[in-house]
């Protein structure tokens, strides 16, 4: 972990594991309040965001290269973000928060999986339940929402155009970085649906 670069003794990534958890439940439930009441001042949503990831950012392990490249690219939307219009931060800016929607329930899955496994039947329904949600809302936002609003919405195509006019380079720096997004949620998706179908087999 980077924070380990400052610090004598090193942390272990277990050792902080549950304080992570809380962390993304709140940025999850943050997602979800600005997204259903909206956000006057999107300075408050910048700074918020682009703190809580460049902190989380720290305290990740190196193996887990993909959640620092998820949090890299995170960082990269807000700041290029920044002096944008409102209808930018409508179109791209609130497909981004949505994706943290299905944060919500991966916070909670590794305290239900350890009451699931107390064998009792109320803990086991709701951890199924649980997952359940995480796979649906993982699916409704990183891979169908995103997609569509990014590569087929002609209103954020438009955005798009305009925030880039200027600037070839930043156009084909921004485009990468959409695509690379996008390949990283379908990669998720293909490593959710591979350990499902692997619990199935299990089961069965």
């Amino acid at each position: 972990m980077f924070i380990n670069y400052f610090r004598k003794r090193s942390i272990q990534f277990d050792e902080i594991e549950k304080y992570s958890n809380y962390g993304i439940f709140f940025i999850s439930l943050l997602s979800i309040y600005w997204n259903l009441f909206g956000f006057d001042n999107y300075y408050h949503v910048f700074s918020t965001y682009f703190c809580y990831f460049m902190i989380d950012s720290l305290f990740l392990p190196y193996h887990k290269k993909d959640m620092i490249l998820h949090h890299g690219m995170i960082m990269i939307f807000l700041l290029y973000s920044l002096n944008s219009t409102r209808e930018f931060h409508n179109q791209i800016i609130s497909v981004l928060i949505q994706c943290e929607y299905s944060s919500l329930f991966l916070s909670m899955m590794k305290f239900l999986k350890t009451l699931a496994k107390k064998k009792n039947y109320y803990f086991k329904t709701v951890y199924l339940i649980n997952n359940i949600c995480f796979f649906v809302s993982f699916f409704y936002y990183r891979i169908y929402h995103l997609t569509y609003a990014f590569y087929f919405n002609p209103k954020t195509l438009k955005v798009f155009e305009e925030k880039n006019k200027n600037g070839m380079i930043l156009k084909l720096f921004i485009d990468s970085t959409i695509l690379l997004f996008t390949i990283l949620n379908y990669f998720w998706m293909y490593k959710i649906c591979s350990l499902l179908i692997k619990r199935i087999k299990q089961n069965k």
